[in-house]
């Protein structure tokens, strides 16, 4: 799948991705991330689109969902993801997400849409549901050993807020 990616691997702070478009639709897994797996912190992830963004899908053969992100997965903290549009539409298993799997604080998510958020269905043959969401997720075992991430968790969840004048969830989408 395609790629826009910022991430850092060390000490050194990530950079912000800023997109600014007409419309912008993430499709079949493709990715923006701006990531730290190290002690640097991530940058902000910003899309500034005037009629829409949409994130829709994963990819068949990988199951990888399409994703807007900043996440944290060590000590550096996680950037923040702003969205501003006439509509957002997160579908069919794709994600906006801000949140950490290590001790950094994960960023928080601002989604202003003057039309409607929509967050919509699920892929529920392999349990993996749409969302936009800001969270602190524990990794399962085998991924905290293999990455060195740690058994308990201490980072901090963002906070989500949506601006919106409507706001649908439905079918398997989670908030």
């Amino acid at each position: 799948p395609s790629t826009i990616i910022a991430n850092t691997f060390n000490s050194w702070n990530c950079g912000n991705i800023d997109i600014s478009t007409n419309q912008f639709t993430s499709l079949n897994g493709s990715t923006i991330s701006s990531s730290t797996f190290s002690s640097g912190d991530a940058g902000n992830l910003t899309i500034d689109a005037l009629e829409s963004v949409e994130v829709i899908g994963i990819d068949p053969n990988s199951l990888q969902k399409s994703f807007f992100t900043s996440l944290t997965l060590n000590t550096g903290n996680g950037g923040n993801v702003i969205v501003n549009s006439q509509r957002v539409i997160v579908k069919d298993g794709g994600r906006i997400d801000a949140s950490t799997i290590g001790s950094g604080a994960a960023g928080n998510i601002t989604i202003n849409a003057a039309q409607k958020v929509e967050l919509l269905g699920s892929i529920p043959e392999f349990l993996i549901p749409s969302q936009i969401t800001s969270s602190a997720n524990l990794a399962d075992k085998s991924i905290q050993q293999r990455f060195g991430f740690p058994p308990i968790l201490n980072g901090e969840s963002g906070t989500v807020t949506i601006n919106t004048s409507q706001l649908n969830i439905a079918d398997g989408a989670v908030l």
